[in-house]
C-alpha cells in the first residue's frame, strides 16, 4: 500500500470510527448512561458529548440488518474489513434501493442523490471501495430480481 493509500485508507477510517462513536453515545444516553461517564469513556469532555447527543438526529443509524445506514457506508466498512465479501455481496443485493430522482428534482449543486439509491454503489465503485468484479457481480444479481 503506497502513501496516498495509506491516507485515504486512514480518511475513511476516521470517518467510520466517527460515525461508531456517535452512535455509541446515542445508544449509551438512550440506556441511561450519564453524559459524565460517557465522556470519560470516551476520552473527552462532558459539555463536547453534550454537544454531539445535541445534534444526534443528524446521525444516520443503522438500517435493520444490515451493518450500516446506506450502501456507501456497507461499501466503507468493507474496504476496512469491517465485514467480508459475502456480507457485502449479500446486504448491497438485499437493500431495498429508493428510486433515483427525477432529474426535475436533482439538486442544483449536482451533488450525489440521497443516501440508500443505486448512485451510493457507483460511488462506492468509482472510489475504489468495491472491486470492478464485485460492481458486476451487482449487477448481475439486480438483474435475476
Amino acid at each position: 500500500m503506497n502513501a496516498l493509500q495509506r491516507i485515504r485508507r486512514a480518511r475513511i477510517a476516521r470517518d467510520i470510527a466517527e460515525l461508531d462513536l456517535q452512535r455509541a453515545l446515542i445508544q449509551a444516553a438512550q440506556d441511561g448512561v450519564r453524559q459524565v461517564d460517557m465522556a470519560a469513556a470516551a476520552q473527552m469532555a462532558q459539555p463536547s458529548v453534550s454537544t454531539r447527543l445535541a445534534h444526534a438526529s443528524r446521525v444516520p443509524q443503522a438500517t435493520k440488518g444490515f451493518s450500516g445506514a446506506d450502501p456507501y457506508e456497507i461499501a466503507q466498512r468493507y474496504h476496512l474489513g469491517y465485514i467480508s465479501e459475502e456480507q457485502l455481496l449479500n446486504e448491497l443485493s438485499r437493500w431495498e434501493y429508493l428510486p433515483e430522482p427525477e432529474p426535475e428534482h436533482i439538486l442544483d449543486d449536482g451533488g450525489p442523490n440521497p443516501p440508500g439509491t443505486w448512485d451510493d454503489v457507483v460511488r462506492a465503485h468509482r472510489h475504489k471501495l468495491i472491486s470492478d468484479e464485485q460492481y458486476n457481480k451487482l449487477l448481475e444479481l439486480d438483474d435475476e430480481a
